[in-house]
């Protein structure tokens, strides 16, 4: 049973450890989708200051490919998180399955041990039924 144990305490182990991969995954997932969207709001900034000022007009060309490589790379790096996290997950549920195989035969070894203590009690309790009963016949 103790070996039982320790292999328990190694998957669950396992198992927060890949859920904490997972979390800081998510987290960076976040963290970047973030960072797009304030891109986009900071190129929607620069069209109007563009617009309304022909000096920033000469100049948005530059900053607009800079910042559509910057968003280029963005987009690269949140594509390579999410199929992390597609892998992540499955990893997680693996580790989840494989940790639930052995809970579940500890819980039958367990319901076994039980079994067997109750039917050796029975057969006690039947014993000395039966010798009370001998003795009041004896007698």
């Amino acid at each position: 049973m103790k070996g039982l144990d320790s292999l328990i305490r190694l998957h669950r182990w396992q198992l927060d450890e890949k859920r904490r991969h997972l979390v800081e995954l998510e987290r960076l997932t976040q963290h970047l989708a973030a960072r797009i969207r304030d891109l986009d709001v900071e190129i929607r900034n620069e069209q109007q200051v563009a617009g309304s000022s022909t000096e920033a007009a000469m100049t948005y060309g530059d900053y607009v490919q800079a910042t559509i490589g910057r968003r280029v790379k963005l987009d690269a790096s949140l594509a390579e998180l999410q199929s992390q996290r597609v892998v992540a997950k499955e990893e997680v549920a693996e580790a989840y399955r494989e940790l639930k195989k052995y809970e579940l035969v500890k819980a039958r070894n367990q319901r076994l041990a039980n079994k067997r203590r109750q039917h050796q009690e029975q057969q006690v309790m039947d014993e000395v039924a039966l010798n009370l009963f001998r003795r009041r016949n004896d007698g």
